[in-house]
C-alpha cells in the first residue's frame, strides 16, 4: 500500500482482516483503520459514526470502492478531533474504516490525504 506524501512519521500494522495506519507530524496524531463487520448493514453500522459527524455526498474515489456512506467530523474540545467514517456493504456485512485525528486541526490537505488512505484500505480488504 502506497502512504500519502505527507512529512511525519507512519506505522502500519495488520492481520488477513484488518489493517492500522498511524501518522505522527507534530502535536498530530492520526490512526486510520479498516476492520469488517457482520450480521448489520452499512445503514444499522451508522450508529458508529457518532453524533459530530456530518453525511458526506460520496466522490468518485469512494464509489469506485462501493462505498454506501460517508461522513466527517470535527468535535471541539480541551483538544480537537476530527474524524471520518466509510463503510462498504459486502457479503453479510462489510466494511468499516475510519479516521481520527488528534492534538491538532489538520490542514484540509493533510485530513484528505488520510481519508484518500482510508478509502485504500478499503479497496485492499474488499477487492
Amino acid at each position: 500500500m502506497e502512504l500519502p506524501g505527507l512529512a511525519g512519521a507512519w506505522r502500519m500494522a495488520g492481520t488477513p482482516t484488518s489493517d492500522t495506519v498511524d501518522y505522527t507530524e507534530g502535536k498530530l496524531t492520526a490512526s486510520i483503520w479498516t476492520k469488517p463487520f457482520e450480521g448489520a448493514t452499512c445503514e444499522q453500522e451508522k450508529r458508529v459514526a457518532g453524533g459530530a459527524a456530518e453525511a458526506r455526498a460520496i466522490s468518485e474515489a469512494a464509489k469506485a470502492v462501493g462505498v454506501a456512506w460517508t461522513t466527517r467530523g470535527t468535535v471541539q474540545g480541551a483538544a480537537p478531533r476530527a474524524t471520518a467514517f466509510a463503510c462498504v456493504p459486502g457479503g453479510s456485512g462489510g466494511w468499516m474504516g475510519f479516521v481520527t485525528i488528534d492534538g491538532a486541526v489538520p490542514p484540509a490537505a493533510t485530513r484528505d490525504a488520510l481519508d484518500a488512505l482510508m478509502l485504500a484500505m478499503l479497496a485492499a480488504q474488499n477487492p
